[in-house]
């Protein structure tokens, strides 16, 4: 392929919505001949950079470049087990829940159902915010919150499609029935989406909310979030 029509093709792909894009990318790198990991790090640099004129900081991400030999599953399991009890008071059984739902974050794309990973504890000071920054370090494209708005949380997936990690959860979760339901609608890929109208025109748009999701709060998650 010409070095005009595979820099037209990249283009076309990075002005695409991210669920089209999600869609197209397997195929689209094979028709270029390069490594999914690296079209989406060609297309990431060619999407327009959101302003960065208000306050706060402007999130800088990378996709995760993968491993270039054959990974033994077991032993990568592991050796996730093994770091998660190194630094956390966990049973054998919630390490390898957990272990599983890392595993889980870089196989999201070939899956159909996003469960929520929920770390509880009864009270404050048990590590949920240390399990979750080992947590961080592990999965791909990592966003962590310790506050975040329902607008927030649809956007943030819009843009970035991340790993999104949020703390503090019974200070703004359960009182929040908006949030819920942008929360769950991005258990089931077929209905991953919320609709917003935007600009002056109020225009309907289409935001997708799939991507894996850790929520770390005291007590338990409200009834009708899902639970991994």
């Amino acid at each position: 392929m010409a070095d005009t029509d595979y820099e037209a093709e990249v283009q076309r792909l990075a002005d695409l919505p991210p669920i089209e894009y999600e869609r197209e990318r397997p195929d689209a790198a094979e028709k270029l001949g390069v490594r999914v990991s690296v079209l989406d790090e060609e297309v990431h640099k060619r999407r327009p950079k959101p302003s960065n004129k208000e306050a706060g900081k402007l999130q800088s991400l990378e996709p995760t470049e993968p491993w270039l030999e054959a990974v033994d599953g077991g032993q990568l399991l592991t050796d996730i087990i093994s770091v998660l009890r190194m630094f956390m008071v966990l049973s054998q059984e919630q390490a390898i829940a957990i272990a599983l739902w890392i595993i889980f974050a870089h196989a999201h794309d070939a899956a159909e159902h996003s469960p929520i990973l929920a770390i509880q504890s009864p009270e404050k000071r048990c590590g949920k915010t240390t399990l979750l920054q080992i947590i961080a370090d592990l999965v791909p494209i990592d966003i962590s919150a310790a506050n975040i708005t329902p607008a927030a949380i649809f956007r943030t997936i819009e843009a970035w499609r991340p790993t999104l990690l949020l703390d503090e959860g019974d200070t703004y979760l359960k009182q929040n029935d908006e949030m819920r339901g942008v929360l769950n609608s991005g258990f089931s890929r077929a209905s991953a989406y919320v609709i917003r109208t935007v600009g002056d025109n109020h225009e309907p748009k289409q935001f997708a909310t799939w991507c894996p999701k850790v929520i770390a709060l005291i007590q338990t998650l409200p009834d009708t979030c899902l639970l991994y």
